[in-house]
């Protein structure tokens, strides 16, 4: 936690400083109040305590800042900078310094804090290119997103709805749990008006910030910060939550028919949402697989290590992140049996097997879409779609035997490296088959075919090569017109690469001798570059870092029907109950045991946030006691 009296100033370090001690470990592993009460996938409850709740509307008046337009189409920076203000006042004070500071500060609206809430408003809707008349777009969402939560430190997920495929609420309640201690999450909805012949058409939407979410089995209730406020629009409004009910409604857009989560009682459909986790990487040898975070948020109660085993205890061939970053996909292969499939979601002390059988699996990727994509055998290539309650597949069988395969973000490609043929296929899956076409790498050294690795560079459309037995790598490049082109990368101590993988800042990130390196081009050189957190991690198979994705349509994630349009209903505001420090929706004993073993020092029991637990957090407990809500 922040301190109550500190200037926001405090938070203006430079980007450099902090990522230089990142780098060298001096920054102290932080955590954060997120609460997560994780019985299984079908049941759990997250919770983010001191989640801020600006308001979008701010009207100039005479020595009062405001926003254009009074603030009216500001719901996305608004919704994203609740998001960067928790962040902030929870290890992560750099980003912004205008909204560095406490939850205490913001909440009891102290001197200063509606100009410095309105500056940090504007920035972030400079950064989201919000027309203060037609509001802001899918594209304008990540890029506000992504230009403060820095890839240095964060890995954002954007997950879209477009054509028959709409991310569910319980998906994006699952994906906050991602991470060593959960992520925080800004989401939108829109208000979809029928247009005859069954279709439906968005007429505006809105944008919020999740601040809890409860699921049990099919049934999903989720709390939010709503930024839109009908009242004084000249000082910041109290801070509160509204709760809805969920329920699946299909509807039909664009002549694609998808079901879609309604929020009951607010209106909107949930068509796109931001997951923004701290960074961490993943790593696997033998039978278990270990996720390694350098830095998490303030006060939560994880760790900056965590190790899962392979159910079976069998080593474990391959690991794939789902795109929000919410799954860890894993393989293992009993000898004589076909390989199995596992699942690790975030919470869970153990992965559960995904009821698929796939014959001989090597390496799997993923889309933006959320699709497993897994080579059985060496030319058969599955799209497994997990979205349903039933896995289903699609099978495409390659003219030549592959090496790797990774998924290309810009072209929606799923492309194999062949080392025999020198060669990528670039296969399109669609809704009705599969295809492939062939391009050749003449010029590319012999690499061998059970040790190579291909991966896909998100910063320049490109793909880095490698193979064990050569200590180099290759990146290859496929000009439309000029032909392909393969630069050769050779680095003092790159020594056998393995399991490449590119993190969204396009370094080159492989095992080599047993550690992680990553790798750079700076002034037309490759070096390995130290400041990547991970460098020098253990990596004994293999190691990747989730990178930031997204499935956004220009064609359907932007354009009119994207302005702001406020709810015409909003629920009653909820009590606040902070004192609930164990996220059970009860202040009990089991919170003032909480309390009373953290007395004296700072800690999720410091529910009015002044950075000490003492007589007046112990008051607002009895205060509270009993149910929350």
């Amino acid at each position: 936690m922040t301190h109550q009296n500190r200037l926001p100033v405090r938070g203006a370090r430079t980007t450099a400083a902090l990522v230089g001690a990142v780098a060298t470990g001096l920054v102290s592993p932080a955590q954060a109040n997120i609460i997560i009460n994780y019985q299984s996938g079908n049941q759990f409850t997250y919770k983010v305590n001191q989640m801020p709740d600006f308001d979008q509307r701010r009207k100039v008046q005479s020595g009062i800042l405001g926003l254009p337009n009074d603030g009216n189409m500001y719901c996305a920076p608004t919704a994203a900078s609740n998001a960067l203000a928790y962040v902030q006042a929870h290890g992560y004070p750099a980003l912004m310094p205008l909204l560095d500071n406490s939850y205490f500060f913001w909440a009891n609206d102290e001197p200063g804090a509606y100009a410095l809430e309105t500056l940090g408003l504007g920035l972030m809707g400079n950064a989201m290119q919000c027309d203060p008349i037609d509001g802001t777009g899918g594209s304008g969402f990540e890029d506000g997103i992504l230009q403060y939560f820095h890839s240095d430190w964060f890995q954002v997920s954007f997950v879209w709805a477009n054509g028959s495929y709409a991310p569910s609420a319980k998906m994006m309640a699952q994906a906050a749990l991602a991470g060593s201690d959960g992520s925080v999450v800004a989401f939108c909805v829109g208000w979809y008006q029928p247009v005859g012949g069954g279709n439906y058409v968005r007429n505006g939407g809105h944008c919020i910030t999740l601040q809890k979410a409860v699921v049990n089995g099919s049934a999903v209730t989720l709390s939010i910060r709503d930024p839109w406020t009908t009242d004084s629009l000249i000082e910041q409004s109290s801070f509160s939550s509204q709760s809805y009910p969920t329920q699946q409604k299909t509807v039909t857009v664009s002549g694609k028919t998808r079901s879609m989560s309604e929020l009951v009682g607010y209106g909107g459909l949930l068509d796109g949402y931001a997951v923004i986790t701290p960074l961490y990487g993943i790593t696997w040898q033998a039978g278990q697989i270990t996720m390694i975070s350098p830095q998490v948020l303030e006060w939560a109660t994880g760790s900056p290590s965590k190790t899962i085993h392979a159910p079976d205890g069998l080593p474990i061939l391959d690991v794939v992140p789902s795109a929000d970053a919410a799954t860890i996909y894993f393989f293992t292969k009993p000898a004589g049996a076909a390989g199995r499939l596992w699942k690790l979601a975030p919470g869970a002390s153990e992965a559960t097997q995904v009821e698929l059988a796939i014959a001989n699996p090597i390496h799997a990727c993923v889309g933006p879409d959320g699709k497993l994509y897994v080579m059985d055998g060496n030319r058969i290539v599955r799209c497994i779609d997990l979205s349903g309650p039933t896995p289903t597949a699609m099978q495409y069988v390659a003219p030549f035997d592959l090496a790797d395969i990774t998924f290309d973000d810009t072209t929606g490609k799923v492309v194999g490296l062949s080392t025999a043929t020198k060669a990528l296929h670039l296969m399109t899956f669609g809704t009705t088959g599969a295809s492939g076409v062939t391009a050749n790498l003449p010029s590319l050294p012999s690499l061998d075919q059970g040790k190579a690795s291909i991966a896909f560079d998100p910063t320049t459309g490109a793909y880095f090569l490698g193979s064990e037995n050569v200590d180099a790598l290759y990146k290859a490049l496929l000009p439309a017109a000029s032909g392909p082109v393969v630069e050769p990368i050779v680095v003092p101590g790159l020594v056998k690469p393995t399991n490449i993988s590119v993190d969204s800042l396009g370094r080159a990130m492989v095992a080599s001798n047993g550690v992680m390196r990553a790798y750079v081009k700076n002034r037309g050189s490759w070096i390995e570059d130290p400041t990547s957190p991970f460098s020098g991690k253990p990596a004994a198979n293999g190691f990747l870092v989730p990178r930031n994705r997204s499935n956004y349509s220009p064609t359907e994630n932007d354009g009119p029907g994207w302005h702001n349009v406020p709810p015409s209903n909003q629920g009653p505001s909820l009590i606040e109950c902070g004192a609930d420090i164990t996220g059970d929706d009860q202040v009990d004993a089991q919170d003032l045991a909480v309390l009373l073993g953290q007395w004296g020092t700072d800690g999720l029991a410091d529910v009015n946030d002044d950075d000490v637990i003492d007589q007046i957090d112990l008051a607002e407990l009895l205060g509270r006691w009993g149910p929350c809500e």
